[in-house]
C-alpha cells in the first residue's frame, strides 16, 4: 500500500541548469516570505504588547512567581561568555556617547554603588564569581541573560519548554530549563478563558537575567501568544 506524502506547505522554485528562474515564480515566492516575515513580527509586537501593558490574566504572574521560587543559587556563570558580553555592552555604551554625547545608564548613588560592590565581593567569596575580574560598578552586572518559550496545554500542564535565546553559557541554559520544568509541580490550573488562555494550548516567553552577586535569577515576562 503505497504511504502517503505530507501536503505541501510551501514553493520551491527550481530550474535546470542553464535555466533561469522564472521571474514570476521567484516574485511569488519572495512576496509569501515577505508576506510570513511581516505576520511573525507582528505577532511578536502583539504578544510583547500584551505582556507591557498588563493586559495578561493574573495567571502569568503565579507562573513567574512559581518560576522565581525555583530560580535560585544558579551554577557560577561562565568567566569568558561574562567577560564578552561585559566588554560588548561597554563597546556598544562607547558608540551610543560617540553618537549621542549622553550615557546609556545614568549614575547611581555612591551608596548604590558601595551595595554593588559589596554584593560582587560576597559572590566572588562564595565562589559564584571565581576568575572574574572585580569591577567597580554603577548598577547591577548582567552576567546572562536567555529567553525561553514555555507551551502548556490548555489544563495548564507543561507542553514544550525551549530556549528561543541561548545566554551563551550551556551549563546556565540546561539549569534553567530543570528548574523551570520543577516550578510547574507548584503551579495551579488556569483560568478558563482571558487574555493568553487559548483553546490549543497556552504559549508565553520568558526572559531570565543573572546578576553577580544575587543568588536569584530574574525571570521577566516578554510574551504571550
Amino acid at each position: 500500500m503505497p504511504v502517503e506524502e505530507p501536503p505541501s506547505r510551501g514553493r520551491t522554485v527550481r530550474n535546470l541548469p542553464g535555466e533561469v528562474p522564472d521571474p514570476q515564480a521567484v516574485a511569488e515566492y519572495q512576496a509569501e516570505e515577505a508576506k510570513a516575515r511581516v505576520q511573525g513580527w507582528a505577532l511578536d509586537t502583539l504578544a510583547a504588547a500584551r505582556a507591557d501593558r498588563g493586559a495578561t490574566t493574573p495567571y502569568f504572574r503565579q507562573l513567574q512567581l512559581a518560576f522565581s521560587d525555583q530560580l535560585v543559587d544558579p551554577p557560577p556563570p561562565d568567566a569568558e561568555v561574562v567577560g564578552s558580553r561585559m566588554a560588548r555592552e561597554q563597546v556598544e555604551a562607547i558608540q551610543h556617547y560617540g553618537k549621542s554625547g549622553t550615557a546609556m545608564v545614568e549614575s547611581e548613588k555612591r551608596d548604590f554603588r558601595i551595595k554593588q560592590r559589596n554584593r560582587l565581593q560576597a559572590a566572588a567569596e562564595a565562589g559564584r564569581a571565581s576568575n572574574m575580574f572585580m569591577v567597580d560598578v554603577t548598577a547591577p552586572v548582567l552576567a546572562l541573560a536567555a529567553v525561553v518559550e514555555v507551551w502548556q496545554e490548555p489544563d495548564g500542564k507543561l507542553r514544550n519548554l525551549k530556549v528561543l535565546e541561548s545566554s551563551g553559557d550551556p551549563t546556565f541554559d540546561a539549569w534553567a530549563l530543570s528548574r523551570l520544568r520543577n516550578a510547574f509541580a507548584h503551579t495551579g490550573s488556569p483560568p478558563d478563558a482571558g487574555v493568553g488562555i487559548r483553546d490549543d494550548g497556552i504559549r508565553s516567553r520568558w526572559r531570565l537575567e543573572e546578576y553577580l552577586g544575587n543568588p536569584r535569577v530574574q525571570i521577566h515576562l516578554i510574551g504571550v501568544y
